[in-house]
């Protein structure tokens, strides 16, 4: 099967209708159209938006230190867990551009040599483009041996390590969410719809378009035991 040329395509392949959720997750992640994948360059000059990391070293070497300290917590407990074959972790939710990972990693360098060998960092990353672009920025770190990768998923970041300190800046508004409504004492759920097959040409031609449409809940956003 070929790739698809747009999400309404890949919505229309899915039933033609998903939540918002489910579009919002496509969007972003999708490999070959979401954001995150496609794009290149999304932070910094000639991308999109910038974070803290990229805007404020003094950030970076906050938080590195805060880490730092969560870190040596968990270490405290590190006999019993090399007894099982694993070393604590350090997991990062979307790398950016590898400053914030930088700034960690380079004040273990600076301070706290004897981490190496002995702590991982892991970062959670979609995007190939962006996985290029921090790895360019640790690639003295990574020559000096500090045990460093990348996972598409949490589970798969935290493979091989435990305990995991979690780390994530600006992450949350990025998570996929169900968006739910109440009408008079009723609730509804916005769900994201593909328009006609093969109207795919202008964005300006509305049933061409994913457009919005609302309905009952679906069972992911309904609690067990709610009634909606």
């Amino acid at each position: 099967m070929s790739d698809p040329a747009s999400i309404a395509e890949v919505i229309a392949e899915e039933g033609g209708t998903v939540t918002f959720a489910r579009f919002m997750e496509l969007a972003l992640t999708h490999p070959t159209l979401g954001y995150y994948c496609r794009a290149e360059r999304i932070l910094d000059r000639g991308g999109d938006f910038n974070t803290a990391p990229g805007l404020s070293p003094f950030f970076d070497r906050t938080l590195a230190r805060l880490v730092t300290e969560l870190l040596d917590a968990v270490v405290a407990g590190e006999a019993e867990v090399q007894g099982a074959g694993l070393r604590p972790s350090v997991v990062e939710l979307g790398g950016g551009e590898g400053q914030l990972a930088a700034a960690i990693l380079g004040l273990w360098e600076a301070e706290r040599p004897e981490l190496k060998g002995r702590v991982a960092y892991r970062t959670v990353e979609v995007g190939q483009g962006l996985q290029r672009r921090q790895e360019a920025a640790l690639t003295a770190l990574l020559s000096a041996g500090w045990d460093v990768g990348w996972g598409l998923t949490l589970q798969e970041a935290c493979a091989g390590t435990r305990p995991v300190v979690v780390v994530g800046n600006e992450f949350l508004d990025t998570l996929p969410v169900h968006l739910l409504r109440s009408v008079e004492g009723e609730v509804f759920e916005a769900y994201v719809k593909a328009g006609p097959a093969g109207l795919q040409q202008a964005w300006d031609r509305s049933r061409s378009r994913p457009h919005e449409n609302w309905s009952r809940c679906s069972a992911p956003s309904t609690p067990s035991g709610w009634t909606p």
